[in-house]
């Protein structure tokens, strides 16, 4: 065999066995088919597993049909209740602001009429005292009882001679006395205060008389009962002194007890017009005093 054909042959078998190594060694970087199928299978059972996480929900979570609509009847319930209360809230708030304006409004209104009153009153007083002299005391007391004031004692608690209690009823009306200068004296002496001197001092005359007669006297001797109070109380309010000249003096009661003396008493410058006593009994010593005889 000649040199050059044992080359070939030998460049021939290098060059089939490249080539079979080479295709060895594509096949070794091919990938397995059945290991792709296998991966893939593994993938979707994931992703499947996955989604199925997903959508789960927990058993707690899960609720019936009709669970869910109580609740959410119950939430609509709750939402319409705070509605109301902030409703009422609001018309509360409202009331009150509007009694707060109402209150300012008559306050303002009052300070302002106050005012203008006593601005008018103000004025009025000045025009008072420029045109016409003010009045005295006495003249305004005048005036308003025309002369003639009336008492009423009621429910005067006295004790009789013989220790009982009775109750005596006493109207009397007097007339205020006048000087000379047209002045009443009292007026002058206690001011406003002269309608509660004459009253008190009337009843302590009372009072003091009362022990004069026994019970069976104030029930059996009435008319002399009451011309006794009566006297005892003139000579207390008029005094003692002798009206105008002796000769006037024979028709008024207190003339015989009376002075021409300057310096008689004078009372508290009064004249009693009318007196009327009335003695009220209980009934168990009313009965009892129907039995007796007269003292």
């Amino acid at each position: 065999m000649s040199p050059n054909r044992l080359n070939m042959e030998t460049q021939i078998e290098e060059t089939t066995g490249n080539e079979e190594l080479k295709e060895e060694h594509e096949l070794t970087q091919l990938p397995n088919k059945d290991d792709e199928k296998t991966d893939e299978t593994d993938d979707a059972l994931s992703i499947e597993d996955s989604n199925k996480d997903k959508t789960a929900t927990p058993e707690s979570v899960l609720l019936e049909p009709e669970e869910v609509n109580y609740t959410k009847q119950e939430n609509k319930e709750n939402q319409r209740q705070k509605k109301r209360f902030l409703a009422l809230f609001l018309v509360i708030v409202a009331a009150i602001i509007l009694v707060v304006i109402v209150i300012v409004v008559i306050i303002i209104v009052a300070t302002a009429h106050t005012v203008t009153y006593e601005n008018s009153q103000n004025e009025l007083g000045q025009l008072n005292t420029t045109e016409e002299p003010q009045m005295s005391t006495t003249q305004q007391v005048d005036e308003m009882y025309h002369g003639n004031i009336t008492v009423s004692l009621d429910g005067v608690r006295i004790f009789t001679s013989d220790k009982l209690e009775l109750v005596l009823n006493v109207t009397f009306i007097y007339a205020l006395r006048y000087d000379e200068n047209n002045s009443s004296p009292l007026v002058e002496i206690h001011g406003d205060q002269f309608e509660l001197i004459v009253s008190v001092t009337a009843k302590d005359e009372i009072k003091g008389t009362a022990p004069d007669y026994s019970a069976p006297g104030y029930f059996h001797k009435t008319d002399e009962v009451e011309t006794q109070f009566r006297k005892e109380l003139k000579l207390r309010l008029e005094g003692n002194c002798c009206p105008g000249t002796p000769g006037n003096c024979q028709d008024v009661d207190i003339c015989d007890v009376c002075s021409t003396s300057s310096d008689c008493n004078q009372g508290l410058y009064v004249d009693i017009l009318y007196f009327k006593l009335d003695v009220i009994f209980d009934e168990f010593l009313l009965n009892v005093l129907k039995t007796t005889a007269t003292p």
